[in-house]
């Protein structure tokens, strides 16, 4: 008879909710640490449930025996850190990320508190480790946006995945497929651990699966705390094309973008970290605008006879896209100029006189490096990745004025110069450099001459 059933006076078993069941369960030990300061970052159980691990940010693990409901060790790890502590099948060995001098996964022994093997690749913090439930291999997770497979055998990768915020993994109980979870892009993908090389057998859309099974996402989806404007309608009910007359609010987006970087400024390392976090969070809205905008205005270049529109084929007709129509659809006006590094044939460069993001933000004197662009970098490139012009990066640079003053950071790589500092401040080259595999396939497609 299954937990939680009583038998009714048929024989047949009467079943409950098991909200019903949780709701009558009662501590019965409380286990609290000597700072109230200190925090739990992770908890784990091993295969039989008698033991489970917790992570601390104090850099300590702790163990518990469940069964005899007593604290049973306590491991320290002073020197790397702890995170996102695993069992692995055996009860004395355990897998945690470091959180400091690398981003190394590292296999201990609890029994003598020694390391058995370190699995070093990521080079950002490591978000996510998952144990295979049937061997001894797992999975990992980082915001250097790869997706790792192991083994606990070796220290070297098995296999890995490039993808965009990978930030989630979990194994399904047979052990035959990984999920992968992306919350900036609102993506689940599912893929085969025999193929792990290849695409994913299914992909899920987060947005619109929570629009469809959610109870009153759809309702609240349509419902806004925005005050009408003189025209007595909100910004849903108007309509999609611009006018003359549209009502737009630049201290509303000022206010929104500053919550954005103060949201992503939680816990970073350094200026490098938070342009990352920024362009992560502008990834997504590429993607978007690349369907949007493809949907609504023609792309040069890339227009068949009947005139429906299609995305662009060649990397001229997919960068004038994003010069003209893009930048004109967020900052209502062209961007400034786009060129061709004369040094790499897989660089360009698209200049912003004065970006509008960058208008409202004050950086102290130790950021002063940081540009904010980074966002409108990931615009960027979620548009470059979505129509399948492949990318390495695309990144926002200030634009150097000859003494190396460019806001204290390096200027592009064919190192523009002649105090245009002085007219343009805030002047800003966005550095796309794409895939070796799209140039190739521009010059295959370049006509014979």
């Amino acid at each position: 008879m299954a937990a939680g059933a009583t038998p009714t006076s048929g024989g047949a078993p009467q079943t409950q909710k098991v909200s019903e069941i949780v709701a009558g369960f009662r501590p019965t030990r409380c286990f609290r640490a000597e700072s109230k300061e200190t925090s739990v970052t992770s908890l784990d159980f091993d295969d039989s449930g008698e033991l489970a691990i917790v992570a601390r940010d104090d850099d300590t693990l702790q163990i518990y025996n469940c069964k005899e409901g007593k604290h049973a060790k306590e491991l320290k790890s002073q020197k790397y850190g702890v995170h996102l502590a695993r069992f692995t099948h055996h009860a004395q060995s355990i897998i945690y990320a470091s959180t400091k001098v690398d981003d190394g996964i590292r296999y201990l022994s609890t029994h003598d508190n020694s390391y058995i093997r370190y699995f070093k690749g990521h080079t950002d913090t490591v978000t996510c480790l998952a144990l295979n439930p049937s061997n001894d291999t797992f999975v990992s997770c980082s915001q250097d946006n790869t997706v790792r497979l192991w083994s606990l055998n070796s220290p070297n990768t098995q296999g890995m995945l490039k993808l965009h915020a990978p930030w989630l993994a979990a194994y399904d109980p047979s052990a035959s497929v990984i999920a992968i979870a992306s919350p900036p892009t609102q993506t689940i993908l599912l893929y085969d651990v025999r193929n792990f090389d290849k695409p994913p057998f299914a992909t899920f859309d987060l947005h619109e699966m929570e629009q469809q099974y959610t109870p009153g996402a759809q309702q609240r989806s349509i419902t806004s705390g925005l005050r009408y404007p003189s025209n007595r309608k909100t910004i849903y009910d108007r309509n999609l094309g611009r006018s003359k007359n549209a009502e737009l609010s630049r201290a509303a987006f000022a206010y929104l973008f500053v919550e954005m970087i103060t949201y992503a400024q939680r816990k970073v390392t350094g200026v490098a970290d938070l342009e990352k976090r920024l362009n992560s969070q502008g990834y997504p809205l590429g993607l978007k605008l690349l369907d949007l905008l493809s949907a609504r205005s023609p792309v040069a270049g890339a227009l068949t006879a009947n005139l429906n529109p299609t995305r662009p084929t060649r990397v001229l007709a997919l960068l004038q896209f994003i010069t003209t129509t893009l930048w004109k659809h967020l900052f209502n006006r062209p961007a400034d100029a786009l060129e061709r590094s004369a040094q790499a044939a897989t660089d360009y460069m698209i200049t912003d006189n004065a970006p509008l993001v960058v208008e409202y933000v004050s950086t102290p004197r130790e950021m002063s490096s940081l540009n904010v662009a980074a966002f409108v970098a990931g615009v960027v490139e979620g548009v470059c990745d979505g129509a399948g012009f492949p990318t390495k990066g695309v990144t926002a640079h200030w634009v150097d004025d000859g003494a190396g003053n460019a806001g204290q950071a390096a200027g592009p790589p064919d190192g523009e110069v002649g105090g245009t500092r002085e007219m343009w401040p805030s002047k800003t080259i966005f550095l796309i450099k794409f895939d070796e595999r799209v140039i190739e396939r521009e010059e295959i497609l370049e006509p014979p001459k």
